[in-house]
């Protein structure tokens, strides 16, 4: 019988590669930069026919739990799905890349209005 998405969350694999995302994104928030409240990895993006754990880490962030749920906010989940297909053209980690430098941008923008206040 198929495992149930929650099911394969608990399966060491995932665990582990869990771990190792929380440890990348030094156990912070990549949206709000919070470390106090329950972090979780979010899947910016799932493979069709891949498990969790199967994901490279470049499609995974730390997000505390209220960044998570607004992430999920009034998005169907099949647009956080790629085909396999898709996901092989060379061209996917280079636009990942792009949207990547535009948060990290409007996160620079975020600091700078704080230092400056």
């Amino acid at each position: 019988m198929a495992k149930t998405y929650f099911e394969k969350l608990q399966d060491p694999r995932w665990q582990k590669k869990r771990l190792e995302i929380l440890n990348r994104d030094e156990f912070t928030c990549q949206s709000c930069f919070d470390k106090d409240n329950m972090l979780q990895v979010h899947h910016i993006k799932y493979i069709s026919g891949k498990k969790p754990w199967e994901v490279p880490n470049y499609f995974l962030q730390t997000l505390c739990k209220e960044c998570h749920e607004k992430a999920h906010l009034n998005k169907d989940i099949s647009s956080f799905f790629i085909s396999e297909k898709d996901f092989n053209k060379s061209t996917q980690p280079k636009e990942f890349k792009k949207q990547q430098q535009k948060k990290i941008s409007k996160i620079e923008r975020r600091l700078n209005r704080l230092k400056m206040s």
